[in-house]
């Protein structure tokens, strides 16, 4: 399964991929991807982007030749035109796959979008240019029986870009915070037009009233809730407290009872073509 956690800067999105990458890679092999301008997943997995780190963004050539796009051409080509188009494979990885990933442990693997890196800063490309390869690779990525989780920007503008059309689910982190529940409102919003599974995960509960209120109101998609717990502020695994790793086996196992695979490159396909048809008009 690919699922992208999104969500409000500073609702927990890169704690809550790193809680699901570390809890899932106890019973699967898994891809993490960090693909935040602040790069937090990489950091909280002890990874360090340096300016020879193999990153989607410094991987555009590269990709473009593996989906028989010529350098500089329009990207929705991609999908828009006629073509046979490669499939990627983690475990085993196929070689742009292999290219661009790096070991964490026996059970984990990271690939980066790059778009913290300094290179980029005189750039003429922005976030959405930067993140170009990975829109095309997720749903060409065939993940078999491994699971990948993705660290996605704050806000909704991804989406608007349509960055995660190939993924299976979007999973939304709210806390109960007036612009949390904004924010995660948006996003179901606008997964629901591009036809995107879409989930939550309630973070940082408090007894207020805004928090009854989401688990009210949201209740047919609040996959569970994050506990307060101190082993996660300091990012150690291993100190969870027994009801934080029970919610998150209970968390996966909801997303997976309510898991349905569809095409993904046919959802973007489909997201393409209307922006070409929005272009024209």
């Amino acid at each position: 399964m690919k699922i992208a956690i999104v969500g409000k800067g500073g609702s927990g999105k890169s704690t809550t991929s790193w809680l699901l990458s570390m809890c899932l890679s106890r019973m699967y092999k898994v891809l993490a991807i960090d693909a935040d301008h602040n790069m937090d997943l990489a950091s909280i997995l002890r990874f360090e982007v340096k300016d020879n780190t193999r990153t989607f963004h410094r991987a555009h050539s590269e990709f473009q030749n593996k989906v028989g796009l010529e350098q500089d051409s329009k990207w929705s080509r991609i999908v828009l035109e006629d073509r046979i188009l490669p499939r990627f494979t983690f475990q085993p990885s196929d070689e742009f796959t292999q290219s661009i990933s790096y070991e964490i442990d026996s059970h984990i693997s990271l690939q980066v979008v790059g778009l913290g890196a300094e290179d980029i800063l005189y750039s003429s490309r922005c976030a959405h240019g930067h993140s170009g390869p990975l829109k095309f690779y997720l749903p060409l990525l065939d993940e078999g029986e491994n699971q990948v989780i993705i660290d996605g920007v704050a806000g909704a503008d991804m989406l608007h870009f349509g960055l995660f059309c190939g993924v299976d689910a979007l999973v939304g982190v709210v806390e109960p915070h007036i612009n949390s529940k904004k924010v995660f409102e948006q996003l179901r919003v606008l997964a629901a037009k591009l036809d995107i599974p879409f989930y939550g995960i309630l973070n940082k509960p408090r007894d207020n009233d805004l928090y009854h209120q989401i688990k009210q109101e949201y209740k047919d998609i609040l996959l569970g809730e994050i506990p307060v717990d101190q082993a996660i502020i300091e990012y150690d695994m291993e100190s969870l407290n027994e009801n934080t790793t029970q919610a998150l086996q209970d968390i996966w196992d909801e997303l997976r009872s309510r898991y349905k695979k569809v095409d993904t490159l046919a959802r973007l396909r489909d997201f393409e073509s209307k922006r070409a048809e929005k272009a024209v008009m």
